[in-house]
């Protein structure tokens, strides 16, 4: 058992997905190792062996990296982190561990919790029995806040509460109930998690952590925010770091994962007029954004449309499957709608990021152009003395005598 924990919290397993042995990983495993609640059990599911072939950025995983009685299921290909899971959950030994365990720690290889992370999640699941899952504070790579969980609208879209650059200060530290979590880091009761069905594998690596808390949420349980659980997410694939046409990639997975979240919490009344009415306002907004020079996003928001026709085998099963998760046959999807943010809220969420980014841009840009000013003066202080100085070198003889006609008509 965990040192220091009260047994009644239960039994915890940690589940990473790898992609091969990373430096990212090892520093994981490392913060694993160095967790004040340390993990009962660890699986790592490694989507490069056996079938597929190490790349530069990572080896294989092999049984010697990892802790003792720690569990490595080889899941082969993945298209995601939900895909992978699905696969590893299909393990006998696997599906032991995590019907067995109490919680369940759902880990990206490129994740670095701090040293009580696990301990403060577990912490905040004492608030009350009815707490299915908890998402940490999450920071990016430059220790600035990424987000608090997770805040979205009915379409799809997330609602970012935390500023760009914004630092921790324990502003967002009363947060407690949110719409969800990220799927990195998140916490998620191993009862709940079995009850609606684990992740849908046709999300990944967007709002695949959204849709797990919604149904979450329609099972009856509560997701929950642990602010003082720190957790840094480094985002490797993130779009900023990938090149420019996997970054178009990236922004129309994006929006298919926006769409297809839309499809599944939405009023079958309701979906089928947005469905008419996609036809026109989709094409429209793909030439509005053609002619506002914005062609990624018309690309993006144009196929990931397209891409809804092609899984609507997929789109009836899974909300035949948010149907099954009610905690109550009759309990209507508007019972949840308070916990999305409205149009009118998000669009000023919206316009006071963007008055931020303006604000911070102007500063940026009055910084330069100080900096400039300051760097230019001392080259323009020795050129203008440099030219005083070759003046008078070129007039020395006129300054040295007296001389013109008019002078020999002064008298004596």
């Amino acid at each position: 058992m965990a040192r220091g924990i009260p047994f009644s919290r239960g039994t915890v397993a940690a589940i990473v997905v790898a992609r091969g042995m990373t430096p990212e990983l090892r520093s994981l495993l490392d913060a694993l190792t160095a967790q004040s609640r340390a993990v009962d059990h660890l699986i790592v599911c490694d989507v490069r062996a056996p079938r597929t072939s190490p790349l530069a950025s990572g080896q294989v995983v092999i049984a010697e990296d990892l802790p003792e009685n720690a569990l490595l299921i080889s899941v082969g290909r993945a298209r995601n982190i939900s895909d992978a899971l699905a696969k590893a959950t299909k393990d006998h030994a696997a599906s032991q561990v995590i019907t067995a365990s109490d919680w369940l720690w759902i880990l990206h290889d490129d994740c670095l919790p701090a040293n009580t992370c696990l301990e403060e999640q577990l912490s905040a699941t004492e608030a009350g029995a009815s707490i299915g899952a908890v998402t940490p504070k999450v920071f990016r790579a430059d220790a600035t806040l990424a987000e608090v969980g997770i805040h979205a609208t009915a379409s799809g879209r997330r609602v970012p509460l935390v500023l760009d650059g914004e630092i921790d200060q324990g502003q967002y530290d009363g947060v407690t109930d949110v719409l969800a979590g990220g799927s990195a880091g998140l916490l998620v009761a191993s009862s709940a998690f079995n009850q609606v069905g684990g992740l849908d594998r046709a999300l990944g690596p967007y709002n695949e952590g959204l849709e797990l808390c919604w149904r979450i949420h329609r099972a009856g349980h509560r997701v929950v925010a642990a602010p003082n659980a720190h957790l840094t997410h480094l985002q490797v694939s993130s779009p900023k770091n990938l090149r420019r046409t996997s970054a178009a990639a990236a922004l129309r997975a994006r929006r298919s994962s926006e769409f297809y979240f839309a499809t599944l919490i939405a009023n079958p009344l309701l979906l089928i007029v947005q469905a008419l009415a996609s036809l026109l306002w989709i094409p429209l907004s793909c030439l509005a954004l053609l002619l506002s020079a914005r062609p990624r996003a018309a690309y993006a928001r144009f196929f990931a449309w397209l891409g809804l026709f092609a899984h609507i085998p997929h789109i009836v099963a899974a909300r035949a499957r948010h149907a099954r998760c009610a905690s109550q046959p009759s309990q209507p999807r508007s019972s949840l709608r308070p916990l999305l943010t409205g149009r009118f809220d998000a669009s000023r969420i919206r316009r006071t990021h963007r008055s931020a980014h303006v604000i911070e841009e102007q500063a940026s840009w009055k910084d330069s152009l100080l900096e400039r000013r300051s760097s230019d003066l001392a080259p323009r202080v020795v050129t203008s003395l440099a030219l005083f100085l070759l003046s008078l070198w070129i007039y020395r003889s006129d300054l040295g005598s007296i001389n013109g006609g008019a002078w020999l008509n002064l008298p004596d």
